[in-house]
């Protein structure tokens, strides 16, 4: 007895078919393994229809559009129905290997757990850390150490001894509040190390800014009132005496 049918959209648009018309084809394929059937689904067209949930007549109709596409097939002289390879391919074969990965899955969550447990700390690429709770994978931030900090620093251009200093402030700001951005905890600190980067040299471009400002108002300006005066004189020096 068939309970229910879940319907795979991807296979379902791959084929070009209708709900009822997947529905109806699962329908095919698991009668048409019973005892009785021998490789064809010996089922009426009417309890067919009960099983999609619609009339004989609208059933008559799936089936026309099922053999016009060579989802299924119709014995010559029994007229008994069965589904075709191209229905294997695209629904049947997909089901089938996604529960055989899901089992290998299993396996090696299960492998892991098992490794897990003797080992309480699987540190990966000193970012995350994998531990198992209620059978749920959980990530956990691990902050960096104060020398990978400083690499990150060197690799984005500053100089060593630069990149040691702010290695080491970036490293006691974040120890200090627990290793938070804001409200939420941090989660990937090369993104905080990048911002760290690109404020510091923001402030570096605005104090170098406002030193060249300051340093142009201090130049001596030309006096006009003076230039004025002497322009002045200048236009009695040809005068006849």
């Amino acid at each position: 007895m068939i309970k229910f049918v879940t319907i795979d959209i991807e296979a379902r648009e791959n084929l070009c078919i209708t709900n009822s018309e997947y529905i109806l084809c699962w329908v095919i394929y698991f009668r048409q393994t019973a005892p009785s059937g021998i490789g064809w689904c010996w089922e009426s067209k009417k309890n067919l229809a009960t099983y999609v949930g619609c009339r004989e007549r609208n059933c008559s109709k799936l089936i026309s559009s099922l053999l016009d596409k060579q989802i299924i097939q119709r014995h010559e002289i029994t007229k008994h129905l069965r589904t075709t390879q191209i229905w294997y391919d695209n629904a049947v074969w997909p089901t089938i290997s996604t529960k055989c990965l899901s089992d290998k899955h299993k396996v090696l969550n299960n492998t892991v757990k098992s490794a897990v447990s003797t080992q309480s700390k699987v540190p990966t690429n000193n970012t995350i850390e994998v531990n198992y709770k209620n059978n749920d994978r959980i990530l956990r931030f691990v902050p960096p150490k104060i020398n990978e900090i400083k690499d990150f620093f060197i690799g984005k251009g500053w100089d060593e001894i630069k990149s040691s200093l702010e290695s080491e402030k970036f490293f006691s700001f974040y120890e200090s509040n627990g290793w938070k951005v804001g409200p939420n905890k941090m989660k990937v600190w090369k993104g905080a190390a990048a911002g760290w980067f690109l404020r510091n040299e923001t402030k570096n471009h605005v104090n170098t800014t406002q030193k060249n400002g300051s340093a142009s108002k201090g130049r001596p300006k030309n006096n006009p009132t003076i230039e004025g005066t002497t322009s002045s004189f200048n236009k009695y020096d040809n005068l006849p005496d």
